[in-house]
């Protein structure tokens, strides 16, 4: 599965979830934040994720300002972490040995 499609499809599965799960929506009015996913490798591959009021909002590439990012060594090692089967030991790797960042 192509990556972009991944990454795409991440806000689009919360705004469904907050359609249907009423709990879900108040949660995502606690906070106005932004989220970013990049790729270490490829600096300029990424999607940002904002958090305003309950509101999803989503675009391609890099923010400018984003309030927490999750960077990925490369696309290889964030298409693994997103679709399953989840492989823990995997997930324990990457955090060890810096593969996967949270700034």
């Amino acid at each position: 599965m192509n990556l972009s499609l991944l990454l795409w499809g991440i806000p689009q599965a919360m705004r469904a979830a907050a359609r249907i799960y009423p709990g879900y929506a108040q949660r995502l009015k606690e906070r106005d934040l932004v989220a970013q996913i990049k790729m270490r490798d490829e600096p300029d591959v990424g999607r940002w994720i904002q958090l305003d009021g309950g509101r999803v909002k989503t675009g391609g590439g890099i923010h400018s300002d984003p309030d927490v990012t999750i960077a990925f060594k490369n696309a290889a090692l964030a298409k693994s972490f997103l679709v399953p089967p989840f492989d823990m030991l995997e997930r324990i790797d990457a955090a060890k040995n810096f593969k996967l960042l949270l700034e």
